[in-house]
This record gives C-alpha cells, structure tokens and sequence, in this order.
C-alpha cells in the first residue's frame, strides 16, 4: 500500500525521539552510572517512574544512570523465565533514573506507574506486544512482520510508528496515542475518553469500535468498518472502497474536498 506521509511520519518521530534522548542526556550529565551484568531476556516490564532506553544487541547489558547512588542501590533489575522486570526496591517512584538496556530481541513490552520507554533505532521482530498503563509514555518505531499488539489505559500515551501486518489496538481510560506506519489489517478499540491520531497509519482493512467520549482520527484504506456509541466520534480521510456502519451510527461528510468524512 502506499505511504503518504510515511518520510513525513518517520522523520517527526524521529525529532521527537532525539528531542526525548536530549532531555534525558541533559538529566544524566554529571551524574553517576552503574553496569549490571544480566542474563539474555526478551520481555520487559517496568515502573515507578524509571525511563528505560532499549536497542538490540546480541549480548544483553543494563547501564543504570541517575543523580545519585542512593537511587541506583534503589533500582532492581530481576530476570525469570526470560522477563527482565525494572523497579524500585521500596515501591515508591523515582525521578531522574534513566536504564539503557540491550538484548538479542524484544517480544513484549509493559510499562506502569509513569515509566517512560524510548526507542532510539526501529526495533524489528516478528512479533510484539505492548502494554502501558498509569500515566506511562512510550516513543520509537517498531517493524513487526507479524502481529503488533498495543494496550494503552489510565492517562497512559503511546506515540510511535508500526509497521506490521496486524496491528490491534486497545485504548482505554484517558489514553493519548498517535499512530503512523503501515497495518495490512488495524483493529481499534477505544472507550472513556481516549483520543487517537492514526491519519498517518495506511491500512488496506480497518475495524474500528469507538465508545465513551472517545475522538477517533484515521485514514481509511479499502475496506472500513466502523461501530460507534455512546458520543463517541470518529473522523477519516481517504476514498475506501467498502464502509460498513454500525446500526444507528450517524454519518456525515465532513469535507467533500479531501473526500473526509465523521461519523458518530
């Protein structure tokens, strides 16, 4: 399918994560660094406010950073069963502790309680899947040839390009996301009060199920089904070829020039 605004989309993301990169360089001058010998994992989950950096590379590292060594001794690093979970030792959230991680590849991805997770390179696998919640951030861009699986909720934001066959898509409780890249099939899912920016994110079939408030931007490929209650809105542009509407969904156009149109 084609890409659009796909230089475009790269190259803002690209901006944002530099600009991200630079904010947390300038917290971690003059401060002190800690390595940690870890095992090979491929899952990660983190919280209490920790910002990880995560690139691939065949032998897996940890680099902790922060303003003191009282919050590295704080910082836990455990890996079972191949998942490598990043926390505080006495549960409480820290600010201005940045943990650079490497492993051979990534599968899934969870990040709470105001973690932060940046990518600085595109991060390719097969397979991944993401899970943000109470406040949390993600920024980068994955290529994932198979299923990408994105669950953002509780005030949680996710801000990234995908490029993926599948890409689901659950956002809920206040999330923020804006999405680019490329998803032979996209299903969304939002409810209470989320707001979604997918009009740089071509699919050729789109399935979206919007409720609770929620404000919903895309761009429609071939085929677009949409299933809209309770105030919800959704807006797209592009000229599919098949629309399908749920029963007592409202439909009018919006702007006939870019062939744009609202539902809700």
């Amino acid at each position: 399918m084609p890409e659009r605004t796909g230089k475009k989309s790269i190259i803002m993301l690209k901006i944002t994560t530099t600009i991200v990169l630079f904010l947390i360089g300038m917290l971690t001058q003059a401060q002190v660094s800690e390595n940690r010998a870890i095992p090979d994992f491929s899952r990660i989950e983190v919280k209490n406010g920790i910002t990880i950096s995560y690139s691939v590379d065949p032998v897996p590292s940890a680099k902790m950073q922060s303003g003191s060594n009282e919050n590295l001794s704080n910082i836990m690093l455990d890996v079972k069963n191949g998942t490598l979970k990043v926390y505080t030792a006495d549960g409480n959230p820290v600010n201005g502790v940045t943990v650079y991680l490497q492993s051979a590849g990534l599968s899934a991805l969870s990040a709470s309680s105001k973690a932060q997770v940046v990518l600085p390179q595109i991060l390719e696998t097969r397979s991944i899947d993401i899970a943000l919640s109470s406040g949390a951030k993600f920024t980068g861009m994955i290529r994932s040839r198979a299923n990408t699986t994105v669950k953002v909720s509780d005030n949680a934001s996710f801000n990234g390009r995908v490029d993926t066959g599948r890409l689901s898509g659950e956002f809920t409780d206040s999330a923020t996301v804006v999405l680019s890249g490329n998803a032979y099939d996209a299903f969304l899912y939002t409810d209470k009060n989320v707001k979604v920016s997918a009009l740089n994110l071509d699919t050729e079939n789109a399935v979206v199920f919007a409720s609770g408030q929620s404000a919903v931007r895309l761009h429609a490929g071939t085929n677009l089904s949409l299933n809209i209650a309770d105030g919800a809105r959704v807006t797209y542009s592009g000229s599919p070829k098949n629309v399908q509407y749920s029963e007592g969904a409202l439909a009018t156009i919006k702007d006939k020039s870019t062939n744009g149109l609202s539902a809700n």
